[in-house]
């Protein structure tokens, strides 16, 4: 009879740490999609900002802009070239 209760509470104790361990890692979860998500919309505000940086300078001074362009477009270009 005594190793049944052992058993028993080794079960138990078994049982309690597996719950233990699985909200531990529910809340690590959710702490990590919290983060994410937060990442992605700072990621996505800066976008945003940029882009609409990127569209004034471009509004002000459009030659200046295709100048830019059209030296990025050569530089890539005579890069895909040498592989």
């Amino acid at each position: 009879m005594r190793r049944n209760d052992m058993r028993s509470d080794a079960d138990r104790a078994l049982s309690r740490a597996r719950d233990a361990a699985s909200d531990l890692l529910g809340q690590a979860r959710e702490g990590l999609n919290g983060g994410a998500r937060h990442a992605a919309d700072r990621a996505e505000g800066i976008y945003e900002e940029t882009l609409r940086g990127l569209e004034g300078s471009t509004r002000q001074s459009p030659l200046t802009a295709l100048a830019l362009a059209l030296g990025i477009g050569f530089v890539i270009g005579l890069l895909a070239v040498r592989r």
